[in-house]
């Protein structure tokens, strides 16, 4: 297919930021927080794609001392140089910039392509990480716009080919939006070709001072120069010369560290900087190099590095040399020594590291330069009681999308909606007085009004994706359970919320056990789990966590360009952000039937049974009948196509599975299959639906295509081409507006999308 008519249709997944400093889960009420791991997220927070570095440099020059002045120079590296010029003079430098994407073109529908300016990663997963998830674009005039990657519709997957499902996706799938329609759009937001794109979810405060997000293990690196001066009142007195600085574009051919080095002319240089696991399917499976908490990593051949630790009491690690990512400047013949903090998920939107590590870093850059070590700080404190975690969102408030915001927002796993239940119940207080809206014992919300022989009932849904915790393991991680279906892939080594009694507490899906060398897609549900940054199922009891509770993904509703926004469960919270703008709109004194608007609960986890009265479904652009068919008995889920197969068959039904051809389907006498190619005028096709009626005290109900589920007495419409489907959207909205004879009501929806 033609990429011109994909684009359009991807679905936009995530929500968005607007400003650069990004939103941080605060950890929950009585977790012990560490001041450093607290400065580690201040500078995770902090963008900085290689050769973009503008953000993360004002980050580290707002956390030094006031007698640090230091110096940026024409390549961007921020220096600060003391001691004596007629000593040795040493360099100690550590990394700002991350991997990451420069915008790489503009497509005729305001789509932006990117291109990574790094080198490749050590495994294929880094740009699949990227797709559906938020973004923040640089750009130089209008500071940051916020964008979304897109991800293919999770309703077309079945028709692609399993080569074409499993491929792990790469550059040419990012694609950005940011609500243009056009280049000329685009222009308008100030954005340009190089502009930098990061993530938007960046940092995640976990437990035992411990932090994730992009690029931490760098972010770790540049804060232990920064705790080394903030440790002194004055810059401390040195044998020598020594110059601290913090390189850009280390990640591009080492271009900061080479300007470094012909600057300041040292006879030594120190590398703070990264240490990666090895590549392919020989990586550690978890993306480990060294042990979080038991000291930085040295080269096994770093003896003089070696020595200082001791001196000083440091405890290290040993690594392979070939684990650092340093390479020596061309014309560089000097001693180049390298450290680094041990990292977990490293090259991940997850990459983790211990707060403990960058002050043992510290420690030993102290001794590497023999510098007085800094002052003891204090290693620890805890939240004020009452102070929960949440998520900031922006202070502005958008226009024109009433409650949506609110909605979006509020955190709703299938089964635990009561949060979104709150919104939707005072918003209805707020814009509609007259209504009294009623909870029942499942946790429905409706509101009903009006008189008169008729009955309509308008539904939406409070209910979205995300996870249920099952169990937690001995070492601290915690196994999951899907509520609902959609792409595993956009969820994996992405920050969660656990919805606890207590509060939420962040979390981290961790990436697939042996992600470097992955050759799929898609993670087995098994291979998915919750990391919390303790070591044992105590600790995570300790935080409020057990099994049953859920979680999803950090979320904020932002507007796009235009008219536009996005934002999680965009689809169902919409919904119900209509009928409570209805609502607002309504003078109940003119309805001429009985109507009832109503919020459900646990659509994702498949319908139960309610009252057995035949109901009319109208939404704005499409009528959509609901017959007398027996729902599921009470407690049954519809997880999946398969799932509702079997629920459907135990409860005496039919369900119509996707993958049973026509001659399968005529074979059961509860299905009849009209193909529209066979049926040249409307009368014809709907009177072929008469008999099928008549065989049952129940009406019959309208499918299109061969889509799952079914009821007692299904009609199987099947049609591809473009007259067919026109045909058939003929067909049904002449069936609800006109045709009498045939028992109602019926399904009737957009017949092009073949979606109901």
């Amino acid at each position: 297919m033609h990429r011109g008519r994909v684009i359009p249709a991807i679905v936009a997944f995530l929500a968005l930021a607007i400003c650069p400093v990004v939103s941080r889960a605060q950890p929950p009420a009585g977790m012990v927080v560490s001041p450093v791991a607290d400065r580690l997220a201040t500078l995770i927070d902090a963008p900085g794609v290689s050769g973009r570095e503008d953000h993360v440099r004002d980050a580290v020059a707002s956390l030094l001392p006031a007698w640090a002045k230091p110096r940026v120079d024409e390549l961007g590296n921020l220096v600060l140089a003391f001691g004596s010029t007629s000593g040795p003079a040493t360099l100690v430098v550590a990394p700002l910039d991350e991997d990451g994407y420069v915008v790489s073109g503009i497509t005729d529908e305001g789509y932006l392509r990117v291109h990574r300016p790094t080198r490749e990663p050590v495994h294929r997963l880094f740009d699949q990480y990227h797709v559906g998830q938020p973004v923040a674009i640089q750009t130089r005039r209008n500071g940051t716009v916020p964008g979304v990657t897109a991800t293919p519709s999770t309703h077309l997957r079945r028709f692609l080919p399993a080569d074409e499902a499993t491929r792990i996706r790469g550059l040419d799938d990012l694609w950005i939006d940011v609500g243009a329609s056009s280049p000329s759009d685009v222009q308008r937001l100030g954005i340009r070709l190089l502009d930098a794109v990061a993530l938007r979810e960046r940092s995640q405060a976990l437990g035992g001072g411990r932090v994730a997000g992009p690029s931490a293990q760098g972010r770790a690196a540049a804060l232990a120069l920064v705790e080394l001066l903030r440790g002194w009142s004055a810059a401390s007195s040195v044998s020598g010369s020594v110059t601290i600085a913090w390189m850009t574009q280390s990640l591009f051919g080492n271009r900061g560290l080479a300007r470094l080095i012909e600057s300041s002319r040292p006879q030594r240089v120190i590398v703070c900087g990264l240490a990666l696991p090895a590549r392919g399917k020989d990586g550690d499976p978890r993306g480990a190099v060294g042990t979080l908490g038991a000291g930085p990593l040295l080269p096994a051949d770093a003896a003089a590095l070696k020595r200082a630790a001791a001196a000083r009491g440091v405890v290290v690690q040993d690594a392979a040399p070939d684990r650092f990512q340093v390479r020596t400047p061309a014309g560089w013949d000097g001693a180049l020594e390298m450290i680094a903090v041990p990292v977990l998920f490293a090259q991940t939107p997850v990459e983790t590291v211990d707060s403990a590590d960058v002050a043992a870093m510290t420690r030993l850059v102290a001794a590497a330069v023999d510098a007085p070590p800094p002052a003891a700080q204090p290693s620890r404190e805890a939240v004020p009681a009452g102070q929960a975690a949440r998520v900031t969102a922006p202070a502005d408030r958008p226009s024109g999308f009433g409650p949506l915001k609110a909605l979006i927002e509020a955190y709703g796993v299938s089964g635990g909606e009561a949060a979104v239940r709150d919104v939707v119940v005072r918003a209805i207080r707020e814009r509609a007085p007259w209504a009294d809206p009623k909870v029942d014992e499942r946790g429905n919300v409706s509101v009903t009004f009006g008189t008169g022989s008729g009955e309509k009932i308008f539904i939406a849904h409070m209910d979205e994706i995300g996870y249920e915790i099952v169990s937690v393991r001995p070492d601290g991680t915690a196994t999951l359970r899907a509520r609902g279906g959609m792409y595993d892939a956009l969820y994996e080594a992405h920050p969660v919320l656990v919805q606890t009694a207590r509060g939420p507490v962040p979390a981290v899906i961790g990436p697939r056990t042996g992600y470097v060398g992955a050759d799929s897609a898609h993670p087995r549900p098994e291979d998915l789990s919750a990391y919390f940054g303790v070591t044992s199922a105590d600790e995570v009891k300790a935080m409020g966590v057990g099994a049953g509770n859920l979680m999803t993904v950090r979320k904020r509703f932002v507007p796009l360009a235009g008219t536009r926004a996005t934002g999680r469960s965009m689809d169902d919270r919409s919904g119900v952000a209509i009928l409570l703008s209805a609502l607002a709109a309504i003078n109940p004194a003119k309805a001429t039937s009985k109507t009832t608007f109503e919020a459900r609960v646990c659509l994702r986890r498949g319908h139960v049974r309610h009252d057995r009265r035949p109901v009319r479904h109208e939404a704005p652009r499409a009528c959509a009948a609901r017959i007398g068919r027996r729902h599921p008995r009470d407690g049954q889920q519809h997880d999946d196509a398969a799932r509702a197969h079997r629920s459907a068959r135990h409860a005496g039904e039919h369900a119509c599975d996707p993958g049973h051809d026509r001659r399968d389907l005529r074979r059961d006498r509860r299905v009849a299959v009209q193909p529209l190619r066979r049926a040249r005028r409307r009368l014809v096709m709907a009177r072929a639906l008469l008999p099928l009626a008549r065989r049952s005290d129940r009406p019959a109900r309208l499918r299109c295509g061969r889509q799952p589920g079914g009821g007692d007495r299904d009609v199987i419409l099947v049609g591809h081409g473009r007259r067919e489907r026109y045909t058939l959207g003929v067909l049904l909205r002449w069936l609800c507006h006109g045709f009498k004879r045939v028992p109602g009501p019926y399904f009737l929806g957009a017949a092009d999308r073949w979606k109901w």
